[in-house]
């Protein structure tokens, strides 16, 4: 069976969480449509094995059945646009087909389907997102080339798990990954942003509906196409043309798509923290995942989980948390600053979970990213947020502090 790797330029890859499926076709094929459209069979055979099937079509019909769905879905991805789409009857969201989908991430990232391929499966793999053509034409032969799929997967994973070549994101400086999925997601948010944390295909699909919502539809140019091919001595005027409108439009595409708006960080003299360009959206969090998220604001060089434990980064912690927290039991607030710099207990992980959810609840992965804490095995922990972008407000008791030294390079928080 053929395998591809699809990955975006900068090395990371096409947006799907682990162990999602998408459906893709390069050309429309009745017969796989008719049967995935008509049997949740597929469906509940990749959720059997722990998968999550995605069909575009089924998408976009929930979306254009749910106009408050969709808008929050686009908040969610696109922060900084103001778009509120209001009626969704009034657009024929079924312009939109899996294989315009496909053909726009194709050009967008540059990857390359076999040639013969009209339907197959992405999955993501330990974030190798791996092509499998289909070939079905009857049912029972669909759920046995999908058995066998299934099969391969599983055995990749395990080959990649056993050769250690996969990429870790944040750890455990003993190498353990930090469980930062839905496990550590608390119940009455967990549903939410499980419905709403998806990267890649659901932001290029939003992209597409956005073109169709403010009038950019593909059937402007097949009129204009039709009407230069009458007239044969334009044709050569209509190539330079659609050319032009080609390469724009995969330019403006990767301009939404693969460059995101961060916004800056207001922290408020009241220590709240605000995205301003995002609405003015307010990042809510307990006093203790506060404090260490203003620790680490404080500390762009980043910071090895283990050297926490050392007596001024202790201070510092515990300066913060007293500014924070409403308690008056001093020996219990030591207490709780003493586990996070406890190299033995797992504080400062679920305190980082608690940091990344928070912005999980409102913004997607990789918008968030730049704003939660972060840091391969073995390195140090750290913020990538511009510090240029945070604006701070609030006077903190350490700042004349002469326990940290800054890299001259960068501005101090």
């Amino acid at each position: 069976m053929e395998e591809n790797v699809l990955q975006i330029s900068g090395g990371n890859t096409f947006g799907l969480l682990e162990n999602e499926v998408l459906y893709i076709e390069k050309e429309y094929n009745p017969v796989l449509n008719d049967m995935l459209s008509r049997s949740s069979e597929y469906k509940d055979l990749f959720k059997k094995n722990g998968y999550k099937f995605i069909y575009i079509p089924e998408l976009i019909s929930t979306w254009a059945n749910n106009i408050e769905l969709l808008n929050e879905v686009l908040s969610y991805h696109y922060p900084d646009n103001n778009l509120k789409l209001e009626n969704t009857k009034e657009y024929d969201l079924s312009n939109i087909t899996t294989s315009d989908y496909t053909k726009a991430f194709l050009k967008a990232f540059s990857y390359d389907l076999t040639a013969n391929t009209t339907g197959g499966l992405l999955i993501n793999i330990r974030d190798d997102i791996k092509s499998y053509p289909l070939s079905a034409t009857s049912s029972i032969a669909l759920v046995e080339e999908i058995n066998s799929i299934i099969k391969d997967s599983k055995d990749y994973r395990e080959y990649l798990i056993n050769h250690e070549s996969f990429a870790l994101s944040v750890e455990y400086d003993d190498g353990e990954e930090i469980k930062y999925e839905a496990n550590k997601i608390i119940d009455e948010i967990r549903e939410r942003i499980e419905l709403l944390k998806r990267d890649g295909h659901e932001r290029l699909l939003l992209k597409l509906i956005l073109d169709e919502f403010k009038g950019r539809k593909k059937s402007h140019l097949r009129t204009e196409l039709n009407y230069f091919t009458e007239c044969e001595k334009h044709l050569e005027e209509y190539k330079n043309y659609h050319q032009k409108i080609r390469l724009s439009s995969i330019e403006s595409f990767e301009s939404v798509y693969l460059n995101k708006t961060i916004s800056s960080l207001l922290i408020s003299e009241d220590f709240r923290i605000f995205l301003p360009d995002y609405n003015n959206l307010e990042i809510e969090m307990r006093p203790l995942p506060k404090t260490v998220f203003f620790f680490f604001l404080r500390h762009p060089e980043g910071i090895l989980f283990k050297e926490l434990s050392k007596a001024w980064y202790k201070e510092e912690l515990h300066s913060i948390y007293k500014q924070l927290s409403p308690r008056e039991d001093h020996e219990a607030m030591k207490k709780s600053i003493d586990d996070i710099c406890n190299p033995a207990d797992n504080s400062i992980h679920e305190k980082c979970s608690r940091i990344k959810e928070a912005f999980l609840r409102h913004i997607s992965d990789d918008i968030a990213r730049e704003y939660y804490i972060t840091g391969g095995r073995g390195m140090p922990k750290r913020i990538t947020l511009d510090r240029k972008k945070i604006v701070r407000k609030a006077t903190f008791d350490y700042d004349n502090s002469t326990h940290v030294h800054f890299d001259p390079d960068e501005e101090p928080f």
